[in-house]
């Protein structure tokens, strides 16, 4: 009897000690300086399994219930040439749902207590670099504002899932975008603020922020295996197709850029589909032509500081827009037939006149920016 009992036991022994050996897992790393540290594996909160079925548009709460569970999204940036892809941690709770403005904390690793955290609302979401500390611990600290989200930008190539052992119970969306966008929104945003008081009151850049950078951060569902990937709901759908992707360049003479020089004016224009945000439509530029006038050579007069306009062919648009970026020209527009489409090169695509020439001698430009026209970027 006493050997039976000792069989079974011995049999639930090494039962339980083969699925403990089964779920180990090994610690996360981390490295905090020139140390690297080793915390604890827990459980992550991303369920990579959860059913990808779409909810009617009649369903909210089922659209809601569908988009706590996606793991993975993109950021709509308004004006920016293309959206941003994320990860979620495998810590803290689904990205807030809104438009929301976007802003680099100081400290920027968010390492420490945030500064100046009365600048911050819920309408923000806090972009800081990867690094020095661990994830968990710029979480906390962001927690500390009133921002509703932490978007952690990558120190290397990729983008991860990341852990927060030190925080995984915190009730605080986190997620990661890879180092090459952060980056050029990092660089965008050192440009402002542009609109810093208006008649002594904060204007649209807000007192002590950079420019101005808003938008949308989107879970994406994928159905069907992968086959189709939308925003997991229909609000969110309809948002993202507002965003501007054009506008009009207005010309004219002098220091004001007004429309009475030309019948020909404005001239339409429509973002590419790489590069960055924008110029601020309250910056006026001189405009040039480039020499050699398709920019694909090195450029033979001066375009610092001024808006190039190029002629389309003889090179990838990338070529075009790296030979201005390299003579110091602000942005440049491709010149495009009547019919305007959007150009996956250059950092504006303009419409061409029916003369087939534009005229730029002591011309000024002055952008306007226009809303979402054909939007299919999931």
């Amino acid at each position: 009897m006493l050997r039976n009992i000792f069989l079974i036991l011995s049999v639930l022994l090494c039962a339980i000690w083969k699925l403990h050996a089964e779920d180990e897992r090994k610690p996360s790393m981390f490295q905090v300086g020139d140390e690297w540290l080793a915390l604890p594996e827990v459980f992550s909160k991303l369920d990579f399994s959860a059913d990808s079925t779409p909810a009617t548009e009649e369903d909210i709460e089922g659209q809601k219930h569908l988009r706590a569970s996606r793991f993975w999204g993109r950021l709509y940036i308004d004006g920016w040439p293309q959206t941003v892809q994320f990860f979620r941690a495998h810590f803290g709770i689904e990205p807030p749902m809104g438009r929301k403005v976007f802003v680099f904390p100081d400290p920027r690793d968010a390492c420490e207590e945030i500064k100046n955290p009365e600048y911050y609302t819920s309408d923000h979401v806090l972009l800081v670099n990867r690094g020095k500390c661990t994830f968990g611990a710029k979480a906390k600290n962001a927690q500390k504002t009133a921002a509703t989200a932490i978007v952690i930008i990558n120190n290397e190539p990729g983008i991860d899932h990341l852990p927060g052992p030190d925080a995984h119970d915190i009730d605080y969306s986190v997620s990661s975008i890879p180092q090459p966008e952060g980056q050029l929104l990092e660089a965008v945003y050192d440009e402002g603020p542009v609109d810093v008081m208006v008649d002594g009151n904060p204007g649209p850049g807000h007192v002590g922020l950079g420019r101005r950078l808003e938008g949308f951060i989107v879970p994406i569902n994928c159905e069907n295996g992968g086959a189709k990937c939308l925003p997991a709901t229909y609000d969110e759908r309809r948002n993202v197709a507002n965003l501007t992707e054009g506008g009009y360049v207005r010309l004219g003479s002098g220091n004001e850029a007004t429309l009475k020089d030309s019948k020909e004016l404005p001239i339409e224009y429509l973002l590419a589909h790489f590069g960055t945000k924008m110029l601020h439509s309250s910056v006026s530029l001189s405009v040039v032509v480039a020499k050699p006038v398709d920019a694909c050579g090195p450029l033979q007069n001066d375009v610092k500081g001024k808006a190039v306009l190029v002629r389309r062919g003889g090179c990838p648009f990338v070529k075009k827009a790296e030979e201005i970026q390299a003579a110091g020209g602000t942005c440049d527009g491709g010149r495009q037939p009547p019919t305007i489409h959007r150009a996956y090169g250059c950092g504006t695509a303009v419409e061409g006149s029916e003369h087939g020439h534009t005229r730029s001698h002591g011309l000024q430009a002055r952008l306007q920016h226009l809303g979402g026209r054909e939007l299919h970027r999931w």
